[in-house]
């Protein structure tokens, strides 16, 4: 029996982690319309200046060109980081700059969602922090810790997500994201992060469960604290390599 509920949870954590990754798909494949539409502007622009080519618009031809391929090869790195999303168990540990990860998931995660109006705060640690660790896995705990966050404001007068980032003295990168919601149930915080537990009405209670064995892969924590007007969530994973090549 416990080896069958044991099937059963992984079982529906893969469903969770899945039905995350379409979201944050989702989200990038909006970001691929950007790029896209801008090589066809640029193109386009090309076309109508080589029906009367002259030296200078030969020359703005070639700037035009240029921005083109530049926005292509942008595209590109987005379709390959989606195909990296979508490929089964993929995991790869690799060295990359925190705070540049970091507001790009929250940024996806505010377009991708339903809900305008929410006043972003970002406060980025001034130490650019290199952390080792799966990108594509941190990325997907941001993004669910700032989709609930917006999700917590619905209906809200204020509507304000704070999201700082900082170097711990023994040396995590720590992530915070803050809302303005309604708060957490008090019977439900001591369980927050335990399968099946939420708040939500049409909720299964697995998001939270997932980003706390994602962070404890890691080797780091995740907590919860109800503040003023709202929780915040955080997260603190170690940063780099040591010099001779095992993780912190």
């Amino acid at each position: 029996m416990e080896r069958a509920q044991t099937d059963l949870r992984n079982q529906l954590l893969n469903t969770a982690r899945s039905a995350s990754l379409g979201e944050l798909a989702a989200a990038i494949a909006h970001e691929l319309n950007q790029p896209l539409t801008s090589i066809s502007n640029y193109v386009s622009a090309s076309q109508l200046l080589l029906k009367n080519p002259d030296e200078d618009q030969k020359n703005s031809v070639i700037e035009l060109m240029e921005s083109a391929v530049t926005e292509a090869q942008r595209a590109g790195q987005i379709v390959h980081h989606l195909r990296n999303l979508m490929k089964p168990g993929f995991e790869r540990k690799l060295e990359f700059d925190g705070n540049d990860m970091l507001e790009q998931a929250v940024r996806l995660a505010l377009t991708s969602s339903r809900q305008g109006g929410v006043h972003l705060d970002l406060h980025l640690s001034p130490d650019a922090p290199s952390v080792y660790a799966d990108k594509v896995q941190i990325e997907q705990v941001v993004f669910n810790l700032v989709r609930n966050a917006v999700e917590a404001m619905e209906g809200m007068e204020e509507r304000r997500l704070a999201v700082t980032s900082k170097i711990t003295d023994d040396e995590n990168f720590e992530v915070s994201i803050e809302d303005t919601g309604a708060g957490i149930d008090p019977n439900i915080l001591p369980y927050l992060f335990e399968p099946f537990r939420t708040s939500k009405s049409d909720g299964m209670g697995i998001g939270l469960s997932l980003c706390r064995s994602t962070i404890e892969d890691h080797h780091g924590r995740i907590w919860a604290a109800e503040i003023g007007d709202g929780t915040r969530f955080t997260f603190a994973i170690p940063l780099g390599q040591t010099e001779g090549g095992n993780e912190h």
